[in-house]
């Protein structure tokens, strides 16, 4: 999330899909499966840090992901579901961390075997 903003809904931060075209080039160089993740927009004290673009890249690539920003609720105005989002408005509350958590492991069961 720390490497900027998309530039509206559907142009992606060229320097987060970067990191992200590095990361599946990187697994995959190594015989590791990408798991990905979609980056919930915020609206950090007024600032809007858009991240729809960006999610929709990741959803349009072929891999699993986890939607961190369809559990959470985010929407292109930063907001959250109610309660999930701190009053910092980047950072989820105990509340939000829960619900990404049982986001990951509804998504890969499999982290939950020995």
């Amino acid at each position: 999330m720390n490497g900027g903003a998309d530039a509206n809904t559907s142009t992606v931060n060229a320097t987060q899909k970067g990191w992200v075209d590095s990361f599946i080039a990187t697994c995959e160089a190594n015989g590791i499966e990408p798991i990905l993740t979609t980056t919930p927009s915020v609206n950090n004290n007024g600032s809007l840090i858009l991240h729809d673009a960006l999610s929709d890249y990741v959803r349009s690539l072929g891999y699993r992901y986890v939607d961190f920003a369809e559990a959470v609720g985010s929407d292109s105005s930063g907001n959250w579901y109610s309660g999930l989002l701190s009053s910092d408005g980047v950072h989820p509350t105990q509340a939000g961390a829960k619900v990404l958590a049982v986001r990951v492991l509804s998504d890969y069961p499999e982290f939950m075997e020995n």
